[in-house]
């Protein structure tokens, strides 16, 4: 199952794209990773955690840096839990993606995102999109 989040801004004046694979990529200095469940299973009604970590090593500053995570299948965003370096934000939630624009990715700095989804399906047992089984 894909489960996999994008980032797309502005760089010299042209629109850039990278994603989660779900490991660090290092295009334009830009690290991005996304963290989630360990592998194994949940139960309909249980809520699963993300985290997005997202540093700019580059020497410069981005601007309207578009956050996208289509959510996999099963999983809804739980309203009200999406920070933004500890501050509750609102995403906007379309067609089953949470999405979120940065106006300012301040050169050396990083981001972090986190949220809540809550698995809804109507099998008893599934097993959890994989994020990154190596880590929490």
């Amino acid at each position: 199952m894909e489960n996999r989040a994008f980032l797309n801004f502005e760089l010299c004046g042209q629109r850039r794209t990278i994603q989660t694979n779900p490991v660090v990529v290092h295009p334009f200095d830009i690290e991005f990773e996304k963290f989630g469940p360990a592998c194994g299973h949940i139960i309909n009604g249980e809520n699963v955690s993300f985290r997005i970590s997202m540093r700019n090593n580059s020497q410069v500053n981005l601007r309207n840096v578009d956050f996208r995570d289509p959510l996999p299948h099963g999983l809804v965003y739980v309203p009200h839990t999406f920070r933004v370096n500890g501050r509750r934000e609102h995403p906007t939630i379309n067609h089953g993606a949470i999405e979120f624009r940065l106006q300012h990715f301040q050169a050396g700095t990083e981001v972090n995102i986190t949220f809540e989804t809550r698995f809804e399906r109507h099998h008893h047992n599934h097993r959890p999109p994989c994020t990154n089984c190596n880590r929490p």
